[in-house]
């Protein structure tokens, strides 16, 4: 299976890269989660982003990622042009959120706000809470892909603390759609139709000494992969994983990584119909543990530890893995054997009443929440989505008309969602209902033609015993 993988290969030149999209219709960026570090809030009296976009887009929201080691309260989060006037704010409640690698992610949502790609625009992070910590990373050289011309200093970001433009950015992602494209705003009366694949809210869920698992979702079901380029030889696929399962919530492992690493991971999702989307993340794998100490059991180990001197990753040719011819506009194709798709997951058990509600039961450890995704087949998009609790394993899901199916549930993990169960069904409810409906009519009508039937070969007797 033959895919086109995009990918930013300037960025190995500068060490470990944040995220890069190509996605039309979402503007995001966000630093590798394990390369970040926390800046206190309460240290200064005004904290602030300016940012700046490739495109003209409709501004309807943004997020950060913070912890809050204190008790509970609010942040609010405005966003302003170069004049100094506020387009939009919004408050968000918070509760304590321990410190963690990557952060927690908050989302503020705004109305309608227009970002104009030739103006920059400062995000304002308001709080009075004293143990409130937002996550920056090291601001990278601007970098260009082919052909294009230099923008601004502010496209991938830079902190503001108190009026002083800082030599790091906090993490964010920015969410839209693209002035003139206005069909790409979800309506309330239809959905329209998917164009592209769309990834979003790409990030490393976790990273071991060789193998990393990578989380992100798509605006239509796809399938999933991975491929891992060392920064230092990018021309080179020395790893791949691959999901052919098609869903909306994506995680994957890739693993046969070497440690202490630096690694250009390649994400792509793919639609029949509509094509690849891709995505590149960078980061650095951990240095392999004692031969004495527990492997980790997110990381298991190789019959063979790999060295963890990255000297050893300088060599050339057919060791440094599968080489790749990259096109002028920085993408190459790469062969995924489908044999390898990690896809297996239990059916779970699916049932429809009288009335055409669905009803969903899955197996439960009983000490963690899931979320389930029902996808319709013919449209790719999601159809609806059901959060349950603790405990809890079986879900109705009402309303759905006829049509192909699939439902997809997750497991909340540690760091992101895990699947545990995927099915499909077909439900014809509705046709069923409407053949009922015509038996009973057509059976009324019978009825009725041999009731009047009767009647007149009564009347008939009748008038020949008076005759």
């Amino acid at each position: 299976m033959l895919k086109k993988i995009l990918a930013s290969f300037a960025l190995f030149f500068f060490g470990i890269s944040p995220i890069i999209g190509s996605a039309a219709t979402y503007y995001d960026f966000s630093p590798d989660g394990w390369q970040n570090s926390r800046f206190d809030h309460s240290s200064a009296t005004t904290v602030e982003q300016v940012f700046q976009t490739r495109h003209d887009i409709i501004l309807q929201g943004v997020s950060l990622w913070v912890d809050n080691t204190g008790s509970g309260g609010s942040v609010t989060i405005s966003v302003s042009n170069s004049l100094g006037q506020t387009l939009g704010s919004d408050t968000v409640s918070i509760g304590s959120i321990a410190e963690s690698p990557e952060g927690t992610r908050i989302d503020a949502e705004f109305d309608d706000i227009e970002i104009s790609n030739d103006s920059t625009y400062v995000l304002r992070i308001s709080s009075s809470l004293p143990g409130l910590g937002i996550y920056f990373a090291d601001t990278l050289f601007t970098f260009l892909t082919h052909n294009e011309a230099f923008i601004s200093e502010f496209l991938l970001g830079k902190a503001r603390i108190d009026g002083i433009d800082q030599d790091f950015t906090f993490k964010y992602a920015l969410s839209g759609y693209p002035v003139g494209n206005e069909s790409s705003s979800p309506s309330e009366e239809e959905t329209p139709p998917a164009t592209d694949v769309v990834i979003n809210d790409a990030y490393v869920g976790s990273v071991g000494h060789n193998s990393a698992t990578i989380y992100w979702t798509t605006n239509v079901a796809s399938d999933s992969g991975l491929t891992a380029r060392r920064q230092i030889s990018p021309l080179y696929v020395v790893a791949s994983a691959f999901d052919s399962t098609y869903e909306v919530s994506h995680g994957l492992t890739i693993s046969g990584l070497t440690p202490n690493t630096l690694y250009f991971i390649d994400i792509f999702s793919t639609e029949s119909s509509l094509g690849v989307s891709s995505f590149t993340i960078g980061l650095q794998t951990t240095s392999a543990p004692p031969a004495d100490d527990p492997v980790d059991e997110e990381d298991p180990a190789d019959d063979e530890t790999p060295s963890d001197d990255p000297a050893d990753d300088e060599g050339g040719g057919a060791d440094e893995g599968e080489e790749v011819v990259v096109d002028d506009d920085g993408s190459f194709d790469y062969d995924f054997d489908e044999g390898d798709s990690e896809d297996s997951s239990p059916e779970p058990g699916l049932s429809v009443s009288k009335n055409g509600t669905v009803n969903v039961q899955f197996s439960s450890s009983g000490g963690s929440s899931h979320r389930i995704d029902v996808i319709n087949k013919e449209t790719g998009l999601l159809e609806q989505q059901y959060t349950l609790a603790p405990g809890d394993n079986s879900q109705d899901i009402p309303g759905l008309s006829d049509g192909e199916y699939s439902v997809a549930i997750y497991e909340e993990g540690e760091n992101g969602l895990n699947r545990v169960a995927f099915g499909e069904f077909v439900l014809s409810f509705a046709t069923n209902r409407s053949f009922g409906i015509y038996l009973i009519i057509g059976g009324a009508i019978v009825v009725s033609a041999l009731g009047g039937f009767l009647i007149y070969k009564r009347k008939k007797l009748e008038k020949t015993g008076t005759a």
